[in-house]
């Protein structure tokens, strides 16, 4: 559910929202295959170590999905895990990036 709502968003904010996405899974193929099944668009990393890798430990994306808003400044604004619909344009305006 909640990568139809990123491709939403990404087409309505493409001037301003870059997404990129991390990938747990341990087997490449596997990356791939959910890569083309859920139309990924986006940058999507791999580095096969899984919930072990150091972008797992930095961000804290200990399950899935996480979530890590970054303004254009590199500073992360907000943090969740989950999905809801509409949950992404909501943290979008409680954090001033765009209006209700």
């Amino acid at each position: 559910q909640a990568n139809n709502e990123l491709l939403e968003n990404k087409s309505t904010f493409s001037d301003s929202l870059t997404i990129v996405s991390f990938s747990h899974d341990i087997n490449k193929a596997n990356w791939l295959k959910s890569l083309k099944r859920n139309k990924i668009s986006w940058s999507s990393i791999w580095d096969g170590k899984g919930s072990y890798s150091e972008t797992s430990i930095k961000y804290g994306t200990l399950g899935t999905p996480t979530f890590v808003l970054i303004n254009s400044e590199g500073i992360i604004l907000d943090k969740w895990f989950g999905h809801k619909k509409g949950g992404i344009l909501r943290r979008l305006a409680n954090n001033g990036l765009i209006q209700d």
